[in-house]
Order: C-alpha cells, then sequence, then structure tokens
C-alpha cells in the first residue's frame, strides 16, 4: 500500500497554521517539530525538538522512516535545517535565497541590489554615533538584533530620545542577536504584512498570514496589534 507523503514543518507558531492545513489539504500529513509540548499547531504528528537540531531531526525521520516531500519554516533561525532536510531527502534546493534570510544585514543588502530598499538602515559601529544623532533629531528609530527571532530584543525610540535611551537600545540588541551585532534604522509608520510562501523552482504561491500595524497607540507595546489569517 503506498504510503502517504509527509512534509515537515519546523515551528508550531499559529502563524502557521494556515500552512498546515494547506499542507493537508494537497494530501500530506504534517509533521510539526517545535521545541513546546503543546504548540498551538501540532498537524498531524508532533515532536518535541529544537528546530535548530538539523542533525537530531535527520536522525529521528530516518529512524521513522517516513516518506519526505519537503520542509517549511517561518523562523529565520530553522532556514538550515530545511535546507539540511531538502538536501537528505533530494529536494528543490535555495540555499542561497535560504541562507540570506538568516542575517537582517544581509536581507538589507539583497533589497538594496534589488532597489527597493528605501530608508535608513546601519548595522551599528561606534563610528556612526555623531550620524545616528543626528538622524534622531528628526526622525524615530528602531533597533533590532541582527540574528534573531520572534521580534526579541527590538526598541523603538522617539524623536530627540536621549543617549542613555540610545546605549541601552544598543546593548540590548547586540546582547540578544546570535552575532551580537544589531540594526540601527529608520522607524517606519504604516502597516508590516507577513507573508509566507510556497514554491517549487519557480512555481511559487504567496499566502498573506497577517498585519502588524505601526503607530503611536502600539508604539511601547512589546507586540504590536496584529491581524491573523489562518487559513
Amino acid at each position: 500500500m503506498e504510503t502517504q507523503p509527509y512534509f515537515i514543518l519546523l515551528g508550531g507558531n499559529m502563524l502557521c497554521r494556515g500552512i498546515c492545513e494547506r499542507l493537508q489539504f494537497f494530501g500530506y500529513k504534517v509533521l510539526v517539530v517545535d521545541w513546546n509540548a503543546c504548540p498551538a499547531v501540532r498537524g498531524d504528528e508532533h515532536w518535541q525538538m529544537d528546530v535548530k537540531d538539523a542533525a537530531g531531526i535527520l536522525q529521528a525521520l530516518e529512524k521513522a522512516a517516513y516518506d519526505v516531500d519537503g520542509a517549511f519554516t517561518c523562523i529565520d533561525l530553522a532556514v538550515p535545517t530545511v535546507n539540511a532536510i531538502h538536501r537528505r531527502y533530494d529536494r528543490s534546493l535555495m540555499p542561497e535565497a535560504f541562507d540570506t534570510v538568516l542575517t537582517k544585514a544581509r536581507m538589507r543588502e539583497a533589497w538594496q541590489q534589488a532597489g527597493i530598499f528605501n530608508r535608513y538602515s546601519k548595522t551599528y559601529e561606534p563610528s556612526l554615533r555623531d550620524e545616528i544623532r543626528a538622524l534622531n533629531a528628526e526622525k524615530k528609530l528602531i533597533i533590532k538584533p541582527n540574528v534573531a527571532a520572534s521580534s526579541r530584543g527590538i526598541t523603538i525610540l522617539e524623536i530627540s530620545s536621549d543617549d542613555e535611551l540610545l546605549q541601552a537600545a544598543i546593548a540590548k540588541a547586540s546582547a540578544t542577536s546570535f552575532d551580537k551585532q544589531c540594526l540601527v534604522e529608520e522607524f517606519v509608520e504604516g502597516r508590516e504584512f507577513t507573508v509566507d510562501m510556497l514554491g517549487d523552482e519557480e512555481n511559487v504561491s504567496v499566502y498573506a498570514i497577517s498585519v502588524k500595524y505601526h503607530s503611536a497607540n502600539t508604539n511601547h507595546n512589546r507586540v504590536a496589534v496584529k491581524l491573523h489569517w489562518n487559513s
């Protein structure tokens, strides 16, 4: 009897519910890998493992002897695991494109090369301090870790914030980042859309899953107001 193919979902965040349901609609068994005992999305099966543990996940998959058709994640730090699974099961590989999302600096460089990046953004260095202070005299700033997930370590600074707040934000973002680097950017008011993409070579489907509002009413919240589309 032909076995049902599996798709590996790295991370059981509620934002992935729509992707999980879509994969099941296409006839896949969905295996969710998430370190939480009770993730928001459990799929058809749940393994409580670290999504960054590519070697451990591959070992467990080989032991289970599943027919694996692919892997998906919305977690930046799990991208190497997606590449490892695809390499092991001879699926489509886009390592350069996938690896670009591992750091915010590399994403910025890719956007700049494509001519679609339109705001101030630099990797922090002490030599930029006066330049950053001058920018903050006119604009809000957002300080963010270069390598992190789930919006950790981010600080939004009001116009003309004092130097202590700026240095504290830089220290917080740097300490949170896996490579101890942070980005200083002009903060843009408006709506931020999150999309997930499912693709095979050049056939790519884009699914809108959330919109986040950046405004005066949400500026000081740890997590801004979001609307989610889950199916």
